[in-house]
């Protein structure tokens, strides 16, 4: 069978500021750098996390960019590094 899974990207990043249920992230790396320096991540993606500003974070998108300032993707996945 062949594969429909869409493409999907990822990016690390440190939290700046966290406004309910969205984070503004500083981008550290990824491609996602070429489009902007800071993107805003929907962190009910993961509902168990407890997340703080200073957190490194990966996040996972659909490969989509809004070229807002910040940046906005559609919030796939978002999980703490270590």
């Amino acid at each position: 069978s062949i594969s429909t899974d869409p493409t999907t990207v990822t990016f690390d990043g440190t939290i700046e500021e966290i406004n309910g249920i969205s984070a503004l992230v500083a981008i550290d790396a990824g491609e996602i750098l070429r489009s902007g320096d800071k993107v805003k991540v929907d962190l009910s993606s993961a509902p168990d996390e407890i997340f703080e500003i200073g957190d490194k974070v990966q996040v996972e998108y659909d490969g989509m960019i809004q070229e807002s300032y910040p940046l906005q993707v559609d919030t796939l996945s978002i999980q703490k590094l270590d």
